[in-house]
């Protein structure tokens, strides 16, 4: 659904990055290489968005979900690396069809490359190859998030309750 210009600025970011780097994306396929690769993924989030993080807060909840996600195919772990460095890192969840992104970092060093949106790109690529049907941002009002996304579908909350009075607890 995007324009033939969003496209084509896609198309020459990759390319200016496959003249001017040596680089290569890595997505975690084992247990063996979860917890490093999810070292990666933390650094580069605090590196970017600093320790005030509330999901660098959450770090041993992500841990615990992420070996479940992986033994359930769920847990995509990308990272793209610069001569052997990892210089962004993106995790999100394909479930049900749908391809689910829920956080990223990046090395700020490595701003003006565009190493984030790269790594956007190339897990947005992923999710049309393994077929699924949408690609979402999930939730917050970031600008990148208006400027890829087709439409917004909103946040449906859902609640239920236990024992005859509950239903009055959710109102």
């Amino acid at each position: 659904g995007w324009s033939a210009n969003r496209r084509g600025q896609a198309r020459r970011l990759e390319r200016k990055l496959e003249r001017e780097h040596d680089h290569r994306y890595v997505v975690t396929c084992d247990a063996e290489s979860l917890d490093g690769d999810l070292d990666i993924l933390f650094r580069l989030h605090s590196a970017r968005w600093g320790e005030q993080s509330a999901f660098i807060a959450d770090e041993p909840f992500h841990r615990e979900f992420a070996r479940v996600a992986l033994e359930r195919g769920w847990l995509r772990l990308w990272r793209m690396e610069i001569a052997g460095a990892p210089v962004a890192a993106w995790y999100g969840l394909r479930f049900e069809g749908s391809l689910s992104y829920y956080q990223a970092g990046r090395d700020p060093a490595w701003e003006d490359a565009a190493v984030g949106l790269a790594l956007l790109l190339r897990t947005i690529r992923s999710a049309v190859e393994e077929g699924a049907s949408e690609y979402r941002f999930l939730r917050g009002d970031e600008a990148f998030k208006a400027r890829y996304a087709t439409h917004d579908p909103g946040i449906v909350s859902i609640g239920a309750g236990v024992g005859r009075r509950s239903g009055r607890s959710l109102v």
